[in-house]
């Protein structure tokens, strides 16, 4: 680049930093603006965020069975293989083994192989991790008709006690629902 290309280069550049300058500026002041217009929204959006976050955290935290794979509506259980293993030890396989192509520890390959091996260096673990539906609106409509069918049995369960009080009640005599009162 010539003297005079650097120069109308550096003059570009100089102008395109001033200019991006002013537009951050003007921006940040924007943004100020309109943060103070909607305060009460970005806070309820960061609530609702943390919330979310917390949630989402406990039901990951939780324990699940690998032999359960969906333990509830809008949620999978996958087990997750994970491989401990010293680093040095799986060099040392690679070098006494001939897998030059491992020297560099290509991890995912090396665990590919190790996993088929059964290494005695190497120790595999199977950890169930959980996966939320993004879209949790038809869990939430399984959920709902449960917790329904299982008010409604509630309800008939209760229902048919009622029924076999009263069919007990009548099938005595008159007097002796009168005597039962007057003992009480």
């Amino acid at each position: 680049m010539e003297t005079l290309e650097l120069d109308a280069a550096v003059y570009d550049l100089a102008e395109r930093r001033a200019e991006l300058a002013r537009l951050q500026a003007k921006l940040a002041q924007d943004q100020a603006v309109f943060d103070a217009a909607h305060k009460d929204t970005i806070d309820l959006i960061r609530q609702n965020r943390d919330f979310v976050a917390k949630v989402e955290a406990e039901i990951r935290g939780a324990d699940y069975s690998a032999d359960d794979r969906h333990p509830a509506p809008g949620l999978s259980v996958k087990e997750l293989t994970t491989l401990a293993y010293p680093e040095i030890k799986a060099l040392e396989w690679a070098i006494t083994n001939q897998h030059g192509n491992l020297l560099s520890l290509k991890r995912a390959a090396f665990e590919k192989v190790a996993e088929g091996l059964r290494l005695p260096f190497v120790t595999i673990s199977k950890i169930p991790t959980v996966t939320i539906a993004r879209d949790l609106s038809q869990a939430v409509a399984e959920i709902a008709a449960r917790w329904q069918a299982e008010r409604e049995a509630d309800f008939r369960a209760a229902a048919k006690r009622w029924i076999a009080d009263e069919e007990q009640l009548a099938s005595k005599p008159a007097e002796q629902l009168i005597t039962g009162c007057e003992a009480e």
